[in-house]
Parts: C-alpha cells; sequence; structure tokens
C-alpha cells in the first residue's frame, strides 16, 4: 500500500473523526502539495470559519477536478468537505457500477441520484449505503412502491436527510416511511410537491420510528387543516420543524 492509499484508508475508517485527516494534511504540507493547505482550511470552514472558505472555494476551483480523480469522470458533480470528495450527483445506473470504487476512492457521505428508478431497488441492496448521511432522490418520478422499497431498505441506517422532493408519492409511502424501523437516525425529510393528503400526515405524526425528525417539508401536498393539527398534537414530532402549504413553517410545541 502507498503512502497515499494508507492515509485515505485512515480517513475512510473514520470519516467523522478530522485527525486523520489533519495528518495527512502535515505529510503533504511537507512534501509541498497545496492539497494539504486545501484540507486544513476546509476543516476550518466547516467549523465555521468563513475566510477560509472562501480560501478553500478558490483552491477548490483551480484543483478540485484533479483531486477527484476517477469520480469527475463518473459524477455530473464532486463536492468537497474537510479536504475530501463527499458529495455525488450521479446517474444511477453509474452508481450502481461504480459503486464499490466510489467508496474505496473518497469518504462519500451524500448522494444525489438521477435518472434513478429503474436501478433503486438493487442500488438499495448495496450495503455501501450505511456511509451515506444523505440520499437525494429528487424529481426521479418515484412512487408508493418505490418508497416502500426505501422504508424495507436496511442500508441506511445512518441516514441523516432523505430528499424525495417532486415525485409521485403518496399516502401509502409515506405509511411506509412512517413505520419503517431502518430509518431511525433519520432528521430531515422532504416530501415537497408529492401526492400526499391528511390520511398521509396522520400516519407520520403516529410514527413509532422516524423519532429523530427535526425537519418535514410536506409543501405542494394536499394537507389541510387536519393533517397539520395532527401533527401538531404528535407526541413524537414535538421538537420537529414542519413544512406545509403555502410556504407556512412552525415549530411544532409539546402538547400538555
Amino acid at each position: 500500500m502507498s503512502e497515499h492509499a494508507a492515509f485515505l484508508a485512515a480517513v475512510l475508517a473514520a470519516p467523522d473523526d478530522d485527525l486523520p485527516r489533519l495528518i495527512y494534511a502535515d505529510w503533504l504540507d511537507e512534501r509541498g502539495d497545496p492539497r494539504g493547505e486545501f484540507i486544513r482550511l476546509q476543516i476550518a470552514a466547516f467549523h465555521g470559519d468563513i475566510s477560509a472558505g472562501r480560501a478553500a472555494s478558490a483552491i477548490e476551483r483551480e484543483c478540485g477536478r484533479i483531486w477527484a480523480g476517477p469520480l469527475a469522470s463518473w459524477a455530473y458533480q464532486v463536492g468537497f468537505c474537510r479536504g475530501f470528495a463527499e458529495t455525488l450527483i450521479i446517474r444511477g445506473e453509474e452508481f450502481l457500477v461504480r459503486v464499490a470504487k466510489i467508496f474505496r476512492l473518497a469518504p462519500i457521505q451524500r448522494i444525489a441520484l438521477i435518472g434513478v428508478r429503474e436501478s433503486l431497488r438493487p442500488i438499495l441492496r448495496m450495503p455501501h449505503l450505511a456511509y451515506l448521511r444523505g440520499l437525494h432522490l429528487t424529481g426521479c418520478g418515484l412512487t408508493n412502491r418505490d418508497a416502500q422499497k426505501i422504508a424495507d431498505s436496511q442500508h441506511l441506517r445512518t441516514l441523516h436527510t432523505l430528499r424525495l422532493a417532486n415525485n409521485e408519492i403518496g399516502c401509502a409511502g409515506l405509511v411506509a416511511l412512517a413505520a419503517s424501523d431502518g430509518l431511525p437516525e433519520l432528521q430531515q425529510l422532504d416530501l415537497a410537491n408529492n401526492d400526499v393528503s391528511d390520511f398521509g400526515a396522520r400516519a407520520l405524526a403516529n410514527t413509532k420510528t422516524l423519532t429523530s425528525l427535526q425537519s418535514i417539508n410536506l409543501s405542494g401536498n394536499a394537507v389541510s387543516q387536519i393533517g397539520e393539527n395532527a401533527l401538531w398534537h404528535s407526541p413524537a414530532l414535538s421538537a420537529t420543524r414542519v413544512q406545509l402549504a403555502g410556504q407556512r413553517s412552525k415549530q411544532l410545541a409539546a402538547v400538555c
């Protein structure tokens, strides 16, 4: 194993830890490699340093495609965070073919899939999805059956964000998601502009499993005051921000 590969393996083994990245940055600095500075700047930006973020963005525009390696030719877009490729926008078929290599090359945590409907079932069977914190399936023509497939997957247990906006998911799909035991860490659920009505909203209000939710977007659905009241009185969603029709949003308060 080369020294570069050894450092990458350490980062992949602890993707949430800054230390392996900073050790790699030291090693790169000693060799005059500008990626060392980039890693440091992006880590600082991640922790709130705005000026470091601007400096890192300038370096990324110049060198990002080179550092992305093969990912740059497989994906429509590669996003860096804390010095490494972390976000991909990629076609579903390409992801399915390249998935093992993708997760060997970078600590990918967020994927936006395009044209995924035909390949969704085999993708959801991939154990590599256990690395993901965010899965974006916006505008993919997904239906209730596809939502059921997502709910049934056992490889999304570390997922924090699930974006399903602009699809064709109705109440049956939301019922399946609300009852899923495969999304225990889900914090953000985006179902804007789907076919959800009050029945689906009530199912979500009665969830026993999506207890980590912090934000729900149901704008652009047929949820009336009845569904809104169900969400308002939900013990499971007492601290959850819910966005409904007309861009209304509120912080739900616990009902005494």
